[in-house]
């Protein structure tokens, strides 16, 4: 009976170090960081990120003063740049994800499961923007509307809805089959009753992989438009522009390159490690382990 009791103690105690140990904790505090930088970061920077003062340009990091991650070519406050950089890059970031993830998950489900005319015009214009150079034809958008975050948002919108429709038209035509929607048609449910409260719950798993993964991709695509000058226009603060400033710079001012290029690979990494997480985590054939 003492044995008994000991392992019913045991037991909440090791189901609780199981369940922090299987969280992705470098991605959980990177990205909140982010987050909470973007939303907390007006109220929260040392210095204007647009405010230069020449008389402290080049300051090195880590000396004593007000800049810990020293100045660039203008004096200004290289920490304040990168946690203004981390705003615009979660605009962009989530407003790109939602959209696009939002027009690419409505053509998937139309095309899936309405079949016919609908799912070869959908899948055919779908191909024919997979089938384009992402890069390239993002950096040409943006130079033919100019460069603004808004402009940046439309163009990633533009070519970043197509991979969602892809993958999800495939989750629609496996679900399409499945038995339960075969009872609701003979039921007499409605064709948007079904996709409503059906097979769109089913496909939502798969729609926060796609989303969290793609988070990293339009953080990417913003710097390299911005590292380019057809992103966010100077003086504003930007990851990708910070890098275009301070290459001139690498020789003898390592941190304007640094910095910008360390925060990218951080966050890039931390979306794509819970993509990853989340992909596993999400999939039933796991969710017992």
């Amino acid at each position: 009976m003492a044995e008994a009791a000991t392992v019913k103690l045991d037991v909440p105690g090791r189901r609780r170090h199981s369940w922090l140990s299987r969280i992705p904790w470098f991605s959980t505090v990177i990205l909140s960081a982010v987050i909470l930088l973007g939303i907390a970061g007006p109220f929260v920077v040392p210095h204007d990120p647009i405010e230069s003062n020449l008389m402290d340009s080049f300051t090195p990091p880590f000396q004593a003063g007000t800049y810990p991650l020293g100045t660039d070519n203008m004096g200004r406050d290289v920490l304040s740049r990168i946690v203004g950089g981390a705003r615009i890059s979660l605009i962009v970031g989530m407003t790109v994800v939602f959209v696009a993830g939002a027009l690419g998950t409505v053509l998937a489900m139309m095309a899936g499961f309405f079949g016919g005319w609908w799912d070869s015009v959908i899948m055919r214009v779908t191909d024919t923007f997979l089938s384009l150079p992402y890069l390239m034809v993002a950096l040409v958008m943006t130079a033919v509307l100019g460069p603004s975050v808004r402009n940046i948002i439309v163009v990633l919108v533009v070519i970043g809805w197509a991979g969602y429709a892809r993958v999800l038209r495939a989750e629609v035509l496996k679900m399409k089959e499945a038995d339960f929607i075969r009872l609701a048609i003979t039921a007499g449910a409605s064709r948007w009753k079904i996709l409503i409260k059906h097979i769109f719950p089913n496909v939502v798993n798969t729609l926060v992989v796609l989303a969290t993964l793609q988070l990293g991709t339009t953080i990417i695509a913003e710097a390299s438009l911005s590292f380019l000058g057809m992103g966010v226009p100077p003086p504003h603060p930007s990851w990708g522009l910070m890098l275009a400033q301070g290459r001139d710079y690498i020789t003898y001012a390592w941190w304007l390159c640094v910095w910008p290029g360390l925060a990218i690979m951080l966050t890039v990494l931390a979306c794509n490690l819970l993509g990853d997480w989340l992909r596993v985590r999400l999939d039933p054939k796991f969710r017992q382990l």
